[in-house]
């Protein structure tokens, strides 16, 4: 989408957009795609959507999750919506078998988005976002499984479901 003309769901060609999907996701259990257009980077394009993307619609604070490469550095965000719960006690990143701190990024600390940018690597890494409510109870997104930096070093991975098995 970003070097044509076409901005829509389905792909410029006529292919059914959920077609298009399962091709890169043959396993994936559920689908959804989400586009923007005006942004004046991906980075922005993903923050934009992260903290507007309807967070009210879900049962769990901590909403959704995903990581951006650019120029060498690979920026982590995570939306966390606790309506009128508080800010989060904590907000972590688990990367690689360390833990990052997010620091919030845009909103209010009780809605907002969380962000963290570090130097790209040069292998794929496992990530996880933790929060703690103000509650003190733990989420986790995703909630089972790891992602996985796609993209960094030419990892091509994105995620395995919890109790799978690492090839």
């Amino acid at each position: 989408m970003a070097t044509t003309p076409c901005l829509q769901h389905d792909s410029c060609d006529g292919t059914d957009a959920f077609d298009r999907i399962r091709s890169y996701y043959k396993d994936a259990a559920a689908l959804g795609e989400n586009i923007a257009s005006g942004y004046e980077s991906p980075l922005e394009t993903v923050n934009k959507l992260l903290l507007d993307g309807g967070a009210a619609d879900f049962t769990t604070p901590l909403v959704s999750g995903s990581h951006v490469l650019e120029g060498g550095k690979i920026t982590f965000l995570a939306s966390f919506n606790a309506h009128s719960a508080g800010a989060p006690r904590e907000a972590a990143l688990e990367l690689g078998g360390g833990t990052i701190d997010l620091k919030l990024a845009f909103g209010s600390p009780a809605n907002g988005t969380y962000r963290v940018t570090v130097p790209a690597g040069d292998a794929c890494r496992g990530s996880r976002f933790r929060f703690r409510d103000a509650a003190g109870r733990t989420w986790w997104h995703p909630e089972g499984g790891t992602l996985y930096t796609t993209g960094e070093g030419g990892c091509e991975r994105e995620y395995q479901p919890s109790g799978a098995r690492t090839p």
